[in-house]
């Protein structure tokens, strides 16, 4: 029998199998391709499209990608990235040497200078906001000038456990006189995992598409559990069957950080910054409650900023209608309202300072 006629049909009339798999190769290869050149078509044009550097989900995505890297610490998870430059909600990020969000820090602290090390998350750090309207930098320019430092140590996707960590470990070497641990409701959440997908980590298309798809399950009551509804989600980190160790983790760290200052002759201060989706009333005054108890246990300042924001239309204060981020104008409120009391602590941090000179 000739080679021709070995690639021919059996005998029995049937398609020979080398046949019947050079056709599935080609069907395979065709679909590779087709998905291929779909996957590429979204990533590369379709995203461009609606990327207005104003979608909160490809923001974060860039913010992680760009500014943020993982630590080899892994109670602090992550950690900015010295010198990091990007435009994220419409407002430029930069990170100074320490890979935090403000001018050069020198560690070195002037002798008559009075130190406040601004612990915190995405509303301390500033996301969505201008690097001179965040609160720590109107803090600074309203206490600058009595010899007053504030340091915005903020760090996005932070909870309260990373930022003492973050104090116990880099933050201490900056020799803060006082300590503001700056507190959200959603600070008792776990730290954060790291094991995304390669697909997370690299296209912006899946990120884009993924996130869509996630909001309408959701909104279709689909999702499953308590990411349905975002007061329930809240509400759910307090509780030790939804989370365990969230609200007692937290805790625990605000204990170390009090006692740390307290040993160091540090001030320690707590400040609660509500939820802004809904003010009055306000829906999780219960965890207020918490600060404010384990506040008067440890003889620390308890500063509530929900009276300074309560009487605004909620929305007027958000980055966007889907970020309720704090905007420009939600940090000069809170600014305005943490002034004074911080003012009194750096000049009790001065007056003892003059007396022991004496």
């Amino acid at each position: 029998m000739t080679r021709q006629d070995q690639s021919g049909p059996s005998a029995s009339g049937r398609p020979a199998r080398p046949s019947r798999l050079r056709n599935a190769g080609i069907n395979l290869g065709v679909i590779l391709a087709t998905g291929a050149l779909i996957g590429l078509s979204l990533e590369y044009v379709a995203v461009p499209i609606v990327d207005d550097g104003m979608q909160y989900d490809l923001e974060m995505w860039k913010y992680a990608r760009h500014v943020k890297r993982v630590s080899e610490n892994p109670e602090l998870g992550h950690a900015h990235r010295p010198g990091a430059r990007e435009m994220l909600m419409g407002r430029e990020v930069t990170t100074n040497s320490l890979g935090l969000r403000d001018r050069e820090i020198d560690p070195e602290k002037k002798p008559a200078a009075t130190r406040i090390l601004m612990l915190g998350d995405s509303i301390t750090f500033g996301w969505g906001v201008r690097q001179d309207l965040t609160v720590p930098q109107r803090l600074q320019s309203a206490l600058g000038g009595s010899g007053v430092e504030v340091i915005n140590s903020g760090v996005g996707n932070y909870n309260t456990r990373m930022e003492v960590e973050y104090f116990l470990t880099e933050g201490y070497k900056l020799k803060p006189d006082i300590v503001v641990l700056n507190y959200f409701v959603n600070d008792a959440e776990p730290v954060p995992s790291y094991d995304n997908s390669l697909l997370e980590k690299y296209s912006k298309a899946f990120v884009y598409f993924s996130s869509r798809w996630d909001a309408a399950m959701r909104g279709a009551g689909l999702g499953g559990g308590q990411q349905t509804d975002w007061k329930s989600y809240y509400r759910g980190l307090y509780e030790d069957r939804t989370n365990p160790g969230g609200w007692s983790g937290a805790e625990k760290a605000i204990e170390r950080a009090a006692a740390y200052c307290r040993e160091h002759g540090m001030q320690f201060a707590i400040v609660h910054y509500p939820e802004l989706r809904e003010l009055r009333p306000y829906p999780f005054a219960e965890v207020t409650a918490r600060l404010r108890t384990l506040s008067e246990r440890l003889g620390v300042p308890f500063i509530d900023l929900l009276p300074s924001v309560e009487k605004e239309p909620p929305a007027s204060l958000w980055v966007t209608v889907p970020d309720p981020h704090p905007n420009e104008r939600a940090t000069e409120l809170f600014a305005a309202a943490l002034v004074e009391p911080l003012r009194a602590m750096a000049a009790g941090v001065a007056a003892k300072r003059a007396a022991k000179a004496n």
